[in-house]
């Protein structure tokens, strides 16, 4: 499978095309950037074999499309602006596409966060989801059934902090890898999870051991 990190040496999206390229098993993965100076020198930096560059221009949107349906995914990490643009060019071509670009306007508009995780990576933020919840708050994680696209969005009242497990819509499975599931959560639980400090259970050792059986002992 290929894909393109659209904006992939810019500064949200470089750490995801490192990320591509220690973590993912594309066989071939693109950045894509008009600066492809910066684009080659993260290329070099990373060295990675299934690393390319290609010059993309966001502005033509004839562009993309001819150039999306050459991947099967389309990582965008452009700024905010080109968000549509890449929607619809990535819907015209056919291709799967991750929005990975934000700005802080953007809070104004959200109503949650949705991340696709491995059974690891669910568990964590299973565990920093309900860290400081006590009895009495709403449920602090759910796994309700519903249609793929459902699932996205299954909150009954965005204003508290909730979380909840998706993807288990068999008819969408094959659309996404076996060992990826969705964790969506309300923007209230997102900060949630993003104060965890120190002090929380993402230092103990029972973590540290997990990622070293994983095979990832310094991170």
């Amino acid at each position: 499978m290929r894909i393109l990190s659209l904006g992939g040496a810019g500064a949200v999206c470089r750490h995801a095309t490192r990320d591509l390229a220690e973590f993912s098993d594309f066989d071939s993965i693109v950045i894509g950037d008009t600066n492809v100076a910066a684009a080659e020198k993260l290329a070099a930096d990373i060295d990675d074999p299934r690393l390319q560059v290609l010059r993309v221009d966001a502005e033509d949107y004839g562009g993309l499309v001819r150039t999306f349906r050459d991947f099967d995914v389309i990582l965008n990490g452009l700024p905010w602006k080109y968000d549509l643009a890449v929607t619809r060019a990535c819907v015209e071509a056919g291709v799967s596409g991750l929005d990975v670009s934000t700005e802080e306007s953007q809070w104004e508009y959200a109503q949650s966060v949705t991340f696709f995780v491995n059974p690891d990576q669910l568990s964590i933020l299973a565990i920093g989801a309900q860290y400081h919840s006590a009895p009495e708050d709403p449920v602090p994680v759910i796994a309700p059934f519903g249609s793929g696209c459902m699932q996205l969005l299954p909150f009954k009242n965005l204003t508290i902090s909730q979380a909840s497990i998706g993807t288990t819509d068999i008819a969408m499975r094959q659309q996404i890898p076996p060992d990826i599931l969705g964790f969506t959560v309300t923007c209230k639980m997102f900060k949630q999870l993003c104060e965890l400090d120190e002090q929380s259970f993402l230092y103990k050792d029972f973590l540290k051991r997990l990622k070293k059986a994983r095979g990832f002992p310094d991170i």
